[in-house]
C-alpha cells in the first residue's frame, strides 16, 4: 500500500503520539510504584527516651502524726516525655500523701533519731525496646524498732505508641492465662518445685519487665520465697513467649 505525503505524515504523527502516551504512563507507573514502596517500608520514628532520677522537694522532710514521725526521701524521674513525668509525679503523690502534706506537724523536741520511721521512694529508668519503655519504682520502709525493713520493686512499662501503661491484659487475653502460667512454670520448674510450688498452683502477678532473655514475672517478698531470698523473678524465655504473648508486646 502506498501513502501520499499527507497520509504518511498523519501516520507518523499518530505513532509518535501513542509512543509518547505510553512513555508517560510507564513513567507515572514507576513513580507510583516507588511511592508505594516508600510508604510500605517507612517506619514510625519514636523518640529515644532520656531520663534522670531527681529528688522531689517536700514541704517538710520529716512528717509527724500524733504518735510517730516518718522521714521521707522521694525521688522521681525527669524524661523528655512530659506525660511520663506527670504519671510518676501523680503516682508518688498518691503513694505517699503524708510526704506532700502542706500542713505538717513539727517534730517533738524529745524525739530521738532512732525513733523516726524511714520511708523512701525512687523511680529509675530501666530500658527501652523500640516502643516499650520500662521504669522501676523502688520503695522501702523501716518502722522504728522493727527487726528489719520492707522493700518492693514495681516495674512500669509504657507503650510509646499509645502513651499508656502496659498491663497483663495487654500481654495476653484472659483465655490465654492458663497457658501463660503453664509455660512460666515449665521454664522455672526446678526452682518452683524446690520451694514446694506445684504445677497449677502458681498465682498470677501483674508485675513484669523485659530482660535480654525473656519477660520477667516479679513476685513480692514472702509470696514464693523467704525474706532472705528476696523478691522472686521468674523468666519466660522469648522462645516460649511467642506462643502465648501478643506479638506487639514482644521486643
Amino acid at each position: 500500500m502506498r501513502f501520499s505525503n499527507g497520509q504518511f505524515g498523519l501516520v507518523i504523527g499518530v505513532v509518535c503520539s501513542i509512543a509518547l502516551i505510553s512513555g508517560c504512563q510507564k513513567q507515572n507507573t514507576e513513580q507510583d510504584s516507588a511511592k508505594t514502596a516508600s510508604v510500605s517500608t517507612e517506619k514510625v520514628v519514636l523518640p529515644a527516651v532520656s531520663a534522670k532520677t531527681v529528688g522531689m522537694v517536700l514541704p517538710q522532710k520529716v512528717y509527724c502524726e500524733a504518735d510517730e514521725c516518718t522521714d521521707y526521701t522521694i525521688q522521681t524521674v525527669e524524661t523528655n516525655l512530659p506525660w511520663v513525668n506527670d504519671y510518676f509525679s501523680q503516682r508518688l503523690t498518691k503513694d505517699a500523701p503524708l510526704a506532700f502534706s502542706k500542713s505538717p506537724r513539727a517534730v517533738p523536741k524529745d524525739t530521738k533519731e532512732q525513733d523516726i520511721n524511714q520511708s523512701n521512694y525512687t523511680v529509675k529508668f530501666v530500658s527501652q525496646n523500640y516502643h516499650l519503655v520500662t521504669f522501676v519504682l523502688e520503695s522501702d520502709s523501716y518502722s522504728a524498732g522493727a527487726a528489719h525493713g520492707m522493700y518492693h520493686k514495681e516495674y512500669v512499662v509504657f507503650d510509646l505508641n499509645t502513651k499508656k501503661r502496659v498491663t497483663m491484659s495487654d500481654l495476653y487475653s484472659p483465655d490465654q492465662q492458663v497457658k501463660v502460667y503453664q509455660a512460666l512454670y515449665s521454664a522455672n520448674e526446678s526452682w518452683l518445685k524446690e520451694h514446694g510450688i506445684e504445677a497449677g498452683k502458681l498465682e498470677p502477678t501483674d508485675n513484669f519487665y523485659y530482660s535480654q532473655d525473656g519477660i520477667v514475672f516479679v513476685y513480692p517478698l514472702y509470696e514464693l520465697a523467704s525474706y532472705a531470698e528476696g523478691m522472686t523473678e521468674l523468666i519466660l524465655p522469648y522462645t516460649d513467649a511467642k506462643a502465648v504473648i501478643n506479638s506487639q508486646y514482644l521486643p
